[in-house]
């Protein structure tokens, strides 16, 4: 490519673009978590058939393979959470607005006040 390397960092750092890579990545082999549910759901399927035909084993294993899965899950969600949180627009905690009236003004609310006063100018059509 004929880049300079300048121009691709710029480009890179741009949120949109760091945001599609590291989709990307989070996508790709046992960091999906579609690919990785599959593989804990064969797991557990498979230790499932093991104690069957054994007809010997303990709860304990298939226990301890779906608190793993369990704990998995609990993490992978409170990481998305955690993400969102990072990328949502900051909420205004404290704000302080300011209003400034100079006179009463020529318009209507001017006009209004004044005869609310009793500005005799106003009232008389002056």
């Amino acid at each position: 490519m004929s880049m300079e390397t300048k121009d691709v960092t710029q480009h890179l750092r741009d949120p949109q673009v760091k945001a599609y890579i590291d989709q990307a990545y989070l996508d790709s082999g046992y960091r999906n978590r579609v690919a990785l549910g599959k593989v804990m759901d064969s797991i557990i399927d498979k230790k499932m058939e093991e104690l069957e035909e054994a007809e010997i084993g303990s709860s304990k294993d298939i226990l301890d393979i779906l608190t793993v899965a369990h704990k998995m899950r609990m993490e992978e969600m409170k990481a998305m959470v955690d993400y969102e949180k990072l990328h949502k627009a900051p909420e205004i905690q404290n704000q302080t607005n300011v209003q400034i009236n100079e006179g009463m003004g020529e318009g209507n609310y001017g006009r209004l006040m004044k005869q609310l006063l009793g500005d005799k100018d106003v009232i008389e059509g002056k």
